[in-house]
């Protein structure tokens, strides 16, 4: 052990995992990697050295706490702990971004990987040919050789145990002691791919393709074939023989309908939804293979999902007349709380809530220890009134339709004269805030007649616009289209402590600019009009010189920048809202948009003919790619390069009202700008997520005299057809038709708008799949022209688009990013990027392992909590 300037512990971490890389760098050497089956799960386990698999190695940009030759953290002169020196941000991942692109340096299928560059860490996913599952393993700056580990196929199932309970005993939103089950409730579950946000979509069937909760006989044939899955007389249901990974489980009551406000739940007349883990209603369960019939994070095991219902509904209270008999009135309203920007720490009343309906409950005592005896729907500016409640000691309870707001407990006594209550002149109580799981993204599309990019009075919204908020690897997190209004809210951002990427769409219309209204927090004016009707409190944008944006003022309460904007980054916490109003206009008669698009790494790849091929949500784009344009007879017009978040971070982020302290935060001698973290607080930048290109709207020919022959005098594409080509980085192929690895799903009709044609060059495809040998190939045969290059017509007053999509034989790794918080302690050091919130330990170690709980490797938190690293991914 050993102490350092910050007085605490530094365990010591010991290695533990050894991989292998190629790259070329200062005195390149070669890794041997060494594979190895592991055919059971029994310690030891049986294994078998493997000899056939394919590699791919990437360098790992990954966060790494510079440890000695003795596992301890290392420091400096002055008792600091050194920083990665691979790390190319300046300071600790506290107070910076983590990377979002890991860069492939090489593939293969030998045992020795050649040219890897020994100053740097790097990743290794191997891919055996076939039996056993993929693995990975680190590979740390200077090791020569590294084992990876493959378990043998078939994987056990995954199980998913749910309970669901009248939570009437107390009100409270977690199981207790004697509360009744409730039977017959509907289990739904959504696959979640994975990830965060958008959604594969329902997962009906099992992994042997049988409707979810079939049984089987101990043979393994269909015992009774599922017809849904219920809960049962105790209050539970055992889902068994799913695939491991994460998915959103959802209720249905008995008699409920789809919730027209929240697409994917349910609403019934006669109960209500209280229970939720980090808002709304559905809770996630993450279940890996071979899992229990429980979960177990703290405490005792438990089922991994537990829903709590009250018997009431929108127009149907739940009254215990047997208690409450006569006396006060309690009222009061339901309203936010704000948060102060960090470093302050005080709370301020905001506004009811427009997006949700908050519920009131009543539990006897002042503890909450006794049951409930009054539930119901607040009107929607969140007034209450709960009538006849005798003197005596109570709870007061609030949650809220979607269950945005965080479940909250207050005391309210009634006083003997049963006119007044605590220490009040009468039982109206006023405003009551409550906290939010969510931050808050309202988003308006507006007809931009002057295209200034700030919308004046008068300019029209446009309908049918979509807004995507993207992570920045260019996946989907969630997408919505405007409403009638221009408006489409995103209601249910998570407060990830990270940067997303918000875009409007771009398949139609000029985009002119966007105007920003960004949540300094605190006190909120709500006679201010960029209060939006009190919802935020306005971040004073303090750069009049940004070279991005158009500030009218200093202090300005808003930020404009004009162009084709069609991006911001943007960060935000809980109980915050931020405003972006997007500009369109049609185009002029000698304008259009230009070509672009996105490159893809293509996960799922389910089309016999790539030029078919479209976007999944959870794809990522890849950033750095050449994209070249030529003109209809070959001649080379322009290239350009996908677009890359780690290149163009945010900059220039606002220091609001901060104190001098904090204009900007310092953390030792490092003067920060954007960054991952609370302290940063809520921001919108222009920021970028990899993978997207464009060729114009005007275009740099650069002389290139084949170019201005084909661009107008202010630069434009002349409307004509043209050919884009990708070049593929190191290890990623051009997705071909015997590439698919899906032979299942949605069957599809031809769309009416066809995508860009494929004009690479002719191949034949082969007679089998190119990662499953003996599976045939669906066009076998047929030849086939590469989607490397593709024709785009360019039309007057439109723009052109045309997606690549990509992949590598064996999968890339996964990313993860997280932090370690005290739950029990806060942070009281002002010069911690952590002030304000929960105490960080420092230097604690991170293990990954698989699913027999063997190490795949292993990483340490930085100073303040803060870790990413790598993980092998998967090729199902």
């Amino acid at each position: 052990m050993k102490l350092i300037d910050r007085g605490r512990v530094m365990p010591r971490v010991v290695s533990g995992i050894f991989l292998i890389v190629p790259i070329t760098a200062v005195q390149a050497a070669p890794v041997t990697v060494n594979v190895v089956g592991v055919d059971n799960t029994v310690s030891p386990a049986a294994t078998t050295p493997l000899t056939s698999y394919r590699w791919l190695v990437e360098e790992d940009k990954t966060y790494h706490v510079p440890l000695d030759a003795n596992g301890e953290v290392q420091v400096d002169g002055s008792n600091i702990p050194v920083i990665d020196p691979n790390w190319e941000q300046g300071s600790t991942l506290s107070v910076t971004f983590h990377r979002s692109y890991m860069p492939v340096v090489g593939k293969g299928d030998e045992a020795a990987i050649p040219d890897v560059d020994p100053t740097k860490h790097h990743f290794i996913s191997v891919l055996p040919d076939n039996g056993y599952s993929l693995g990975g393993a680190p590979i740390a700056p200077g090791q020569t050789d590294v084992t990876v580990y493959v378990n043998k196929n078939p994987i056990t199932t995954a199980q998913i145990v749910i309970q669901v309970f009248e939570d009437l005993a107390p009100i409270n939103n977690v199981w207790d002691q004697g509360e009744q089950p409730l039977e017959g409730f509907k289990v739904i579950l959504e696959d979640a791919g994975g990830r965060y946000g958008a959604s594969a979509g329902v997962q009906s069937l099992d992994v042997y393709g049988n409707p979810l909760c079939t049984t089987y006989l101990p043979n393994g044939d269909v015992d009774q074939l599922g017809a849904g899955c219920f809960s049962g007389p105790d209050g539970f249901i055992n889902i068994k023989n799913l695939t491991p990974g994460k998915y959103g489980v959802i209720i249905a009551p008995p008699g409920s309908v789809p919730d027209p406000d929240h697409p994917g739940t349910f609403i019934a007349t006669n109960w209500v939804q209280t229970s939720t883990i980090e808002g709304t209603k559905v809770i996630d369960a993450w279940v890996k293979a071979n899992e229990p019939g429980y979960f177990a994070e703290f405490g005792p095991p438990g089922p991994h999902a537990s829903f709590g219902f009250v018997p009431a509904g929108k127009n149907n209270p739940y009254v215990d007349s047997t208690v409450l008999t006569g006396g006060a009135a309690i009222t009061g309203q339901v309203v936010g709380e704000h948060l102060s920007r960090p470093p302050k720490t005080a709370f301020f009343n905001g506004a009811p809530f427009a997006h949700t309906t908050p519920w009131v409950g009543l539990n006897l005592g002042a503890a909450g220890l006794g049951r409930g005896v009054y539930a119901a729907r607040t009107e929607s500016d969140g007034s209450f009134t709960i009538p006849d409640v005798p003197p005596g000691n109570y709870q007061l309870v609030i949650w809220d339709d979607a269950l945005d707001v965080i479940f909250a407990f207050h005391t309210v006594v009634v006083n003997g004269d049963a006119n007044s209550c605590n220490s009040l002149t009468s039982c109206n109580l006023g405003d009551v805030p409550v906290n939010q799981w969510f931050t808050r993204l309202e988003n308006h599309v507006f007809h931009d007649m002057d295209e200034d990019g700030f919308r004046d009075a008068g300019e029209p919204p446009l309908l049918e616009q979509a807004v995507n908020l993207r992570w920045r690897d260019g996946s989907v997190y969630q997408s919505a289209p405007t409403d009638g209004e221009g408006f489409v809210p995103f209601d249910q951002v998570f407060p990830f402590f990270s940067w997303l990427v918000a875009e409007v769409d771009f398949a139609r219309f000029k985009a002119t600019g966007v105007t920003v209204t960004v949540d300094e927090g605190g006190p909120i004016d709500f006679n201010d009009p960029y209060s939006w009707e009190g919802l935020l409190s306005p971040q004073p944008q303090n750069d009049p010189l940004d070279p991005d944006s158009f500030v009218p003022y200093t202090g300005a309460p808003y930020r404009t920048q004009t162009g084709p904007v069609l991006t911001q980054g943007f960060q935000g916490f809980l109980g915050q809202t931020s405003v972006m109003e997007w500009g369109k206009a049609a185009y002029g008669p000698d304008e259009n948009g230009g070509i672009s698009g996105v490159v893809f790494y293509s996960v799922t790849r389910a089309e016999d003919d790539p030029a078919y091929g479209g976007p999944e949500v959870w794809e990522p784009g890849i950033p750095g790619v050449t994209v070249n344009l030529y003109d209809n007879l070959g001649n080379f017009l322009a290239t350009t390069e996908t677009d890359s978040w780690d290149a163009s971070v945010p900059t220039n982020c606002q220091f609001g009202n901060s104190p001098a302290s904090d204009r900007p935060f310092t953390f030792r001698g490092y003067a920060t700008d954007c960054y991952d973290g609370m302290r940063n607080w809520n921001q919108v930048r222009p920021g970028v997520f990899d993978g997207g290109y464009a060729f114009g709207p005007q275009l740099d020919c650069d002389g290139n005299v084949a170019c201005l022959a084909k661009t107008s005098t202010n630069g434009a594409l002349l409307p004509g057809r043209y050919v884009v080509e990708v070049i593929p980085p190191v290890g990623y192929e051009i997705v071909r038709s015997q590439d698919r690895n899906v032979d299942f799903g949605e069957e599809y009709a031809q769309p009416q708008l066809l995508p860009p044609t494929c004009v690479g060059p002719m191949e034949q495809v082969p007679a089998e799949l190119s990662l499953f040998p003996g599976v045939p190939a669906p066009l076998a045969g047929q030849m086939m022209p590469l989607c490397n290059r593709k024709a785009v017509n360019l039309f007057a007053g439109a723009n052109a688009a045309a997606d690549f999509f990509l992949f590598t034989e064996v999968p890339i790794a996964g990313h993860f990013i997280g932090f370690i918080l005290d739950d029990a302690a806060n942070e009281f050091d002002p010069t911690s990027p952590q002030f304000g919130e929960k105490f960080a330990p420092p230097f604690l170690p991170v293990s990954i392992r698989d699913w027999t709980g063997r190490e795949i490797s292993r990483t340490v938190s930085d100073e303040y909590g803060r870790y990413n690293a790598l993980v092998p991914s998967t090729f199902t």
